[in-house]
């Protein structure tokens, strides 16, 4: 695969989801009309396999369209060592999408010291709230372009968002915190079966 530049040429933005509408990747492509401008080292990394060709194939086209070729690379799959490559390399996640469950993958890039920005949906708004991230209301290009170049214009802003980022996730999903709290769980429970 494409590696990420190992030189700090680039301001490199990763996001990692399957290739689908919901995940919002042609929004973030659209707002690169706002971003080049104000950030024209701004290279976004779209990793992950295809799961609408019909999507694919229009985001490739808008990047075609706007000659975006060097700031916008379609990787595809990825294996764990590449993507654990694209974390290490990145400056900023981003997570555009218009659906999301709990989000293990914003998880995986708090944990990493990434400074985030998502979008209000499941888990996220907790996941990034008390500056921790950033949280758009909905994928719009203006917002995520707005957001993208807030990040990249203020870094301390941007640094304490992943320190925090990384002491919550260290703080909260500990496995053996987590693995108390299940066991606690199941003790009140055996307890109130007991008491009925």
């Amino acid at each position: 695969g494409i590696r990420l530049e190992e030189d700090n040429a680039w301001f490199n933005i990763l996001v990692p989801a399957g290739v689908i509408e919901h995940k919002g990747q042609y929004e973030l492509v659209q707002a690169m009309d706002k971003i080049l401008p104000i950030i024209p080292n701004a290279r976004c990394y779209i990793v992950g396999p295809v799961r609408s060709q019909a999507y694919y194939e229009k985001i490739q086209d808008y990047i075609s369209e706007k000659g975006y070729g060097q700031n916008v690379i379609l990787i595809g799959e990825a294996s764990e060592d590449e993507l654990e490559n694209y974390y290490a390399k990145c400056d900023l996640y981003v997570q555009p999408s218009y659906q999301e469950g709990f989000c293990i993958a914003i998880m995986e890039a708090m944990i990493r010291g990434k400074p985030v920005i998502g979008t209000a949906v499941g888990a996220i708004p907790e996941l990034l709230a008390e500056e921790r991230g950033i949280v758009i209301p909905k994928p719009d290009a203006e917002l995520l372009a707005y957001s993208v170049i807030h990040m990249y214009q203020n870094p301390m802003f941007r640094q304490g968002c992943a320190e925090k980022g990384m002491e919550y996730i260290l703080r909260e999903y500990e496995w053996s915190r987590v693995a108390k709290e299940t066991v606690d769980v199941y003790q009140k429970a055996i307890a109130k079966k007991k008491l009925s």
